[in-house]
């Protein structure tokens, strides 16, 4: 079984807070996000999972950034920067 990565600051995401920001920005609730992540194909995703993304409290695979860059209709590079 793979060794979870923690950062230094215990974040296990550097996505977390961006993508708590963007969704902000579109006065979106999180289980609206979560919502459409199902759609996107996370069937797991509910506002539990994004609310653990948000805070750094969960790691994020690759295919689930891009769905929530689709969902958040902007660019994976966005949400990486």
């Amino acid at each position: 079984m793979p060794k979870k990565v923690i950062r230094q600051d215990g974040n296990r995401n550097i996505v977390g807070a961006k993508i708590r920001t963007l969704r902000a920005d579109k006065n979106m609730e999180q289980a609206e996000l979560a919502k459409l992540l199902v759609k996107e194909g996370i069937k797991q995703a509910d506002q539990k999972f994004v609310s653990l993304i948000e805070l750094g409290n969960r790691g994020v695979y690759d295919y689930e950034i891009i769905a929530l860059a689709k969902a958040l209709n902007v660019s994976c590079s966005d949400l990486l920067d």
